[in-house]
């Protein structure tokens, strides 16, 4: 999942980005989930500067999820 950290005073601030629901998230009712990454995209996440990086900000369209 992408987040975004920082030292903004006495302790560290991390946050989980989200983005709006795709797929079976969005079948069962959810309205915004987790920005998820693939594999070969946490380098550029972490390494890109923000304005690359934030392309990556979107709805899954992987097909990792599992209806169970």
């Amino acid at each position: 999942m992408a987040g975004i950290w920082r030292d903004l005073t006495d302790m560290p601030v991390f946050s989980i980005l989200t983005t709006e629901a795709s797929g079976l998230a969005k079948e069962v009712g959810a309205t915004t989930m987790p920005v998820i990454l693939e594999q070969r995209q946490i380098d550029h996440w972490l390494r890109a500067d923000w304005k690359e990086a934030q392309l990556l900000v979107a709805a899954y369209a992987g097909a990792l999820f599992v209806c169970a």
